[in-house]
C-alpha cells in the first residue's frame, strides 16, 4: 500500500476512536492529500501576434510593446478577393493584434493529403501545430505520448464563426468539407494525430472559454480521467469586418491603438488572434519523470454569475465567490499571492466591477494593503476572446520564471470608478523585480465569460530540481532531424541560436538525452559526438557552412558518411548498441536509419527534460481558390 493510502487510513481510524474530531481528521486529510492535487505545467506553445514562441511574448509584455495595427498584407488581400468574388464592396477592417500566415499550413508532416489540407478549417490547422510544439516542448514527442491516456480539451468561443467561417465561404458543402470544420473535431484532431486515448473536448464559455479548459483538464488529472493533458486555447477572425464594432466597445479604426485597462479613460477594447497550447501533468508524477517544469497550477475554481447580474454582464459578487474558491482549493493564504492578471475589458465600469470582486475577497481574508499587483496582456496584444485567459496564464508562467512583475501598459489616470488605496491592490503601471517571500511566488489569473462563466487559476512558481550528475560519461551523441531540408536547415539555424544564449547554463547529457528520447526521428539525419554544449554549436556551424565530413560530424545527407557506414558495417559487424558511450556506433546506426532504443540506453541516467528549439514546420499555402 502507498504510504499516503496507509496516512489516510491511520487518520480515519484515529477519527472513528474518537481520538480526533471530525474537524481536525478534516484538515489533516486535505493537507495530507493537496500535494496530490497540484498538477505541473511541462509543455508550452503559443502563436500570437507577431510572437510564435513564449520569448518573444515575454519580451512584448515586460518590454510594454503594443503589436496592434491595422489589418494589412496578404490577409486583407485574401478577404478582399473573396467580398469581390460576391460582388460586395471593399470592406472596412478593424484594428488588432493579428497573426500572420492563417493560409499556410505543413499537411505533410502530419500525413495530411493536400486535398483535406484544402478544406481544413485554419483553427485545425493552427491548433495542430501549436499542439505538437507544446508536446515536443515537454520531450513527448517522438512517439513517447503515442498511446497514452492523454486528454485534449480546447476552449473556442464560436462567435467569431457565427459572423464568418471557413465552411462558410467554401464552395463544396460535403462531409469532408464538414469534417473539416466540425468543432468537435478541433480537439478529436489532435487525439487522433498523436493517438492519444484521454478524453477529448472543446469547451465554450465565451471569453473564458480556454482557462476553463484549463481548469476541467487540471480536475480530469486529478480524478484520474487522464494521465497527462493538452489544454489550449484559440481565437482567429477569418474576416475582421463587422458593421456592430463598435457596439462591443471598439475604437475608431485608427492607425495607432491604446487599449487602457484600468484608466480612467479606457475607450474600450480591441480584438486579438492567438493559439495557446499547455501539456499538463500532475506534479508528483513530473517530479518523478524529471519532466522540465515551466509552473505549478496550485488550484482553480468556476463559477457563473446566477441572476445577480443581465446575462452577458459581470457580477462583482460572482467575480469575489471564483476568486475565494480558488485560493480554497489551492489552500494557499491570499497573502501570498504577489499578482493577479486580470481579466480587463478596459470599460470604465466593467474594469471598477472585476476590481471590486477582488477586492472584496481580498478584504475578507486580510487587512494587508498595496501587495498585490494587477495587470492586463490586453493592452499589448488586444482581446484574444476565447484564448485570452490562457495567454494571461502564459504570461504569469513567464513572469515567474523571470522572476518580474510586468507592466500593464497605457495606464496613465486610475479608474475614477475603483478606489485602489484602501485595498491589497495597486496597478503594476512598471516592470519590477518579484521579490521572494517566505513562500514560493505565487499569482493569480482572471477570466471572464460573455456566457457569465468566471474561472480563476491560482500558479506558483516551479519547484527546484536538482539534478544529480552522473559524471562517468566522457562523450555523448546529439542527434538532428527532419523531414525535408528547408526544416532541416532552420532546425541547425535554431539549435545555434538557442546554445550562443544557453550553452553555459545547459548541461549537455540533459540537452543529448531530450533531442534523443522527446523528438520525431525523420529520414534527414544528423549525429554529432559531443564533449560540451559548446561543441555541439561549433559542429552544426560547420555543417552549415558545408564542412558536413569533420571529425565527429555524421549526416545522412552524405556520401561519405554513408560510404564508411557500410564499410564499417562489414568489417566490424553491428551487433546491436548496448552503450551510451559507444558514440561512433551510435552515430553510425543513426544516420543510417536505423531505430535506436534511447530511453533504454539513458534508463540509469539521471536525466532531466529540459525545453529545446521546436520542428519548424515547412509552410505550404492552403487557401480558398
Amino acid at each position: 500500500m502507498k504510504q499516503t493510502e496507509k496516512l489516510n487510513r491511520s487518520i480515519l481510524e484515529l477519527y472513528q476512536k474518537g481520538e480526533i474530531d471530525k474537524s481536525t481528521a478534516f484538515d489533516l486529510l486535505k493537507m495530507l492529500n493537496k500535494a496530490d492535487d497540484d498538477i505541473a505545467v511541462i509543455g508550452i506553445a503559443v502563436k500570437l501576434p507577431g510572437a510564435d514562441n513564449v520569448q518573444t511574448f515575454w519580451n512584448q509584455a515586460v518590454h510594454g510593446v503594443n503589436v496592434q495595427k491595422s489589418f494589412t498584407g496578404n490577409r486583407k488581400k485574401d478577404v478582399d478577393a473573396l467580398f469581390q468574388k460576391k460582388g460586395h464592396p471593399p470592406q472596412q477592417y478593424f484594428n488588432g493584434g493579428f497573426l500572420e500566415n492563417i493560409d499556410q499550413f505543413d499537411a505533410d508532416y502530419f500525413g495530411i493529403s493536400e486535398e483535406e489540407a484544402q478544406i481544413m478549417d485554419p483553427y485545425h490547422r493552427l491548433f495542430l501545430e501549436t499542439a505538437y510544439e507544446a508536446i515536443e516542448d515537454a520531450g513527448y514527442a517522438g512517439g513517447t505520448i503515442n498511446g497514452t491516456r492523454t486528454g485534449v480539451y480546447i476552449g473556442n468561443d464560436h462567435t467569431n464563426k457565427l459572423l464568418a467561417s471557413y465552411l462558410g465561404i467554401l464552395q463544396a458543402k460535403d462531409f469532408k468539407t464538414m469534417i473539416g470544420s466540425w468543432t468537435s473535431v478541433l480537439a478529436s484532431r489532435v487525439s487522433h494525430a498523436f493517438n492519444l486515448t484521454g478524453p477529448s473536448m472543446v469547451i465554450d464559455t465565451g471569453c473564458s472559454s480556454a482557462l476553463v479548459a484549463v481548469h476541467t483538464a487540471c480536475k480530469a488529472l486529478n480524478n484520474k480521467d487522464c494521465s497527462m493533458a493538452v489544454a489550449g486555447g484559440i481565437n482567429v477572425f477569418l474576416i475582421p469586418s463587422s458593421p456592430d464594432v463598435k457596439g462591443v466597445g471598439m475604437e475608431e479604426n485608427t492607425p495607432e491603438i491604446k487599449t487602457r485597462v484600468f484608466d480612467r479613460n479606457p475607450g474600450g477594447t480591441s480584438f486579438g488572434e492567438g493559439v495557446v497550447s499547455l501539456l499538463l501533468k500532475p506534479l508528483k508524477k513530473a517530479l518523478k519523470d524529471q519532466d522540465n517544469i515551466h509552473a505549478v497550477i496550485k488550484g482553480s475554481a468556476v463559477n457563473n454569475n446566477g441572476s445577480r447580474s443581465q446575462l452577458s454582464e459581470m457580477s462583482s459578487k460572482a467575480l469575489e465567490e471564483v476568486v475565494t474558491e480558488a485560493w480554497k482549493d489551492a489552500d494557499v493564504d491570499p497573502e501570498t499571492i504577489d499578482y493577479i492578471e486580470v481579466h480587463g475589458i478596459a470599460a470604465s465600469i466593467g474594469d471598477a466591477m472585476e476590481i471590486s470582486g477582488i477586492q472584496s475577497a481580498f478584504r475578507k481574508r486580510t487587512p494587508k494593503k498595496q501587495f498585490c499587483a494587477l495587470g492586463s496582456s490586453k493592452g499589448n496584444t488586444g482581446h484574444l476572446v476565447a484564448a485570452s485567459g490562457i495567454t494571461s496564464l502564459v504570461k504569469v508562467i513567464s513572469a515567474l520564471k523571470e522572476q518580474t512583475i510586468p507592466p500593464s501598459i497605457n495606464f496613465s489616470e486610475p479608474n475614477k470608478m475603483a478606489n485602489l488605496t484602501q485595498s491589497a491592490l495597486y496597478i503594476s503601471d512598471r516592470a519590477k523585480p518579484w521579490r521572494k517571500k517566505e513562500t514560493p511566488r505565487r499569482a493569480g489569473v482572471n477570466s471572464y465569460g460573455f456566457s457569465g462563466t468566471n474561472c480563476h487559476v491560482i500558479v506558483e512558481e516551479a519547484p527546484k530540481q536538482l539534478k544529480q550528475r552522473d559524471g562517468g560519461q566522457s562523450a555523448y551523441v546529439f542527434t538532428l532531424s527532419a523531414n525535408n531540408l528547408y526544416s532541416f536547415a532552420r532546425l541547425i539555424q535554431a539549435y545555434i541560436s538557442f546554445l550562443k544564449m544557453n550553452e553555459e547554463e545547459v548541461d549537455l547529457e540533459d540537452v543529448c538525452y531530450t533531442a534523443a528520447t522527446g523528438r520525431t526521428h525523420h529520414q534527414i539525419r544528423l549525429a554529432l559526438e559531443v564533449k560540451t554544449a559548446g561543441e555541439i554549436r561549433e559542429k552544426l556551424e560547420k555543417f552549415r557552412y558545408g564542412q558536413e565530413s569533420g571529425p565527429g560530424i555524421y549526416s545522412s545527407l552524405h556520401e561519405q558518411n554513408m560510404e564508411n557506414y557500410r564499410n564499417w558495417e562489414t568489417s566490424a559487424g553491428m551487433g546491436g548498441t548496448s552503450s551510451l558511450s559507444d558514440t561512433k556506433n551510435l552515430c553510425y546506426s543513426y544516420v543510417h536509419g536505423e531505430e535506436i532504443n534511447w530511453q533504454t540506453l539513458y534508463e540509469n541516467h539521471s536525466c532531466r527534460k529540459i525545453s529545446l528549439p521546436v520542428y519548424p514546420f515547412a509552410p505550404t499555402r492552403y487557401w480558398i481558390d
